[in-house]
């Protein structure tokens, strides 16, 4: 199959025609990984994340869930010396 390449920002996007993306189960916004190889490009859904990613709410809920055995060690980095320290009086 034969497709056009054309001009998209700095870019140079490539059109996936219909049938294709049908084929593949393609969706608009989805990635794919493109790699140049000898005399063209080759193009590949992106391997799954090993660990899912979360977001900050999904981890402060997990923490609050585990209670306070579950939250992080403090570590204690000695005293405060230079622009780290914060004066509240002003």
């Amino acid at each position: 199959m034969r497709a056009k390449s054309a001009q998209w920002g700095n870019s140079i996007a490539v059109r996936v025609p219909r049938s294709v993306a049908e084929t593949i189960d393609l969706k608009p916004g989805e990635d794919l990984e493109i790699v140049a190889v000898p005399g063209g490009l080759n193009s590949r859904r992106p391997k799954a994340p090993r660990y899912p990613s979360m977001s900050l709410a999904d981890m402060v809920a997990e923490m609050d869930r585990l209670g306070p055995d579950g939250r992080p060690e403090v570590a204690d980095w000695g005293p405060d010396r230079g622009d780290e320290i914060v004066d509240d009086s002003r």
